[in-house]
């Protein structure tokens, strides 16, 4: 997903603009690690970032839909509620989880790359999906919900297991017309998600 750059010209020094941002709207956000760096390590570093996204969630920047924890980057879904919403959400939970990952390691310095990468989703619900599949594309589990940490659990309706996220997490629009009740709305998402991507091993 492209950022909106500015472009340099002879005359003029590189300038980069703002980001786009529609209040609002769903927004897919991608938080990569600088080169040579591993976000998470240990079980302990996933349960940290989940809480720092929890605490983020509590303080009015957006909504927080869904998230997919993978070893070198982060995919989000986060709705803002003003037009700094979506960098404030970012910065809070990332400042915080690069404290406590320093801390732990002994060293300092940067673990994030200088901006994340973010873009409007038109078909939140559908694109999410895609997301949720990346830890299986990758070879780290055979089914969405077999991985810890992403939201899938909390989209098929299986719980989280190592965050209490069910009071913060606020689901998608679309999600919540798949059912009526939470069973039904994981069944159809489930069913969903092996329409969207029959070529991998999906189960309920």
């Amino acid at each position: 997903m492209p950022t909106q750059l500015g472009k340099a010209s002879p005359e003029e020094p590189y300038v980069r603009k703002a980001r786009l941002v529609q209040v609002g709207d769903p927004h897919l956000i991608e938080m990569k690690a600088v080169a040579g760096k591993r976000l998470f390590s240990f079980p302990s570093d996933y349960k940290q970032y989940l809480w720092n996204l929890q605490e983020v969630a509590k303080q009015g920047h957006g909504d927080l839909h869904g998230w997919v924890l993978l070893p070198e980057r982060v995919r989000l879904v986060v709705t803002p509620h003003n037009v700094r919403g979506l960098a404030q959400f970012v910065k809070t939970h990332a400042q915080a989880y690069v404290w406590y990952w320093n801390r732990k390691r002994g060293s300092s310095g940067r673990l994030f790359t200088d901006r994340f990468v973010s873009a409007p989703l038109h078909e939140p619900l559908h694109t999410w999906t895609a997301q949720e599949m990346l830890p299986v594309e990758e070879g780290l589990v055979r089914t969405p919900t077999d991985y810890l940490w992403s939201s899938a659990r909390h989209h098929w309706q299986r719980g989280g297991r190592y965050a209490p996220m069910d009071t913060t997490w606020k689901p998608l629009k679309g999600y919540q017309t798949l059912g009526p009740t939470p069973w039904a709305r994981g069944k159809a998402y489930a069913a969903l998600c092996r329409e969207l991507h029959p070529t991998l091993s999906i189960t309920r």
